[in-house]
């Protein structure tokens, strides 16, 4: 297995907010569209047939200042969930590993790591230890591409 560099991983991705700022070495940064916070209610069970995903409630961001091109959202320390503005398209033998952004655990958030090996859009959680104020299309992720040898 290996790792893609950032500007092989990137014809992987579409939808990227600005290129020159999120493609890196080895990663690419991936920016906040939507975030929705999570409300109780869901079901687990063992075989499926019972699952209920929580219900959630889209949180619209606010501009500061009427001038302002994108909002922020000001989040609690709750749990909610991130909808990324880009979407991944993942050849065969090849997977996607995202990680919390450096500075998303440096400002008292984190994600799990998720690890993806289907196309289509990317949802992970969020989880806000201290309130935290992120801006639309923030750099909250990093996405690196995997691909076997064989």
């Amino acid at each position: 297995m290996r790792f893609l560099s950032g500007s092989s991983a990137e014809q992987f991705l579409s939808d990227l907010v600005y290129s020159k700022k999120q493609v890196h070495k080895n990663c690419i940064d991936i920016t906040a569209k939507k975030i929705y916070k999570l409300k109780g209610g869901a079901k687990l069970d063992f075989g499926g047939s019972e699952y209920k995903e929580a219900p959630k409630d889209i949180i619209t961001p606010e501009l500061k200042d009427k001038e302002d091109k994108y909002g922020w959202w000001e989040l609690e320390r709750d749990y909610y969930l991130v909808k990324y503005n880009e979407r991944l398209t993942i050849a065969p033998g090849q997977k996607a590993v995202l990680l919390p952004h450096k500075r998303l655990i440096n400002a008292a958030a984190s994600q799990a790591v998720r690890i993806y090996d289907k196309s289509g859009e990317i949802i992970n959680n969020l989880v806000v230890s201290e309130n935290i104020s992120i801006k639309e299309n923030a750099r909250l992720s990093r996405l690196f591409i995997v691909e076997d040898l064989d």
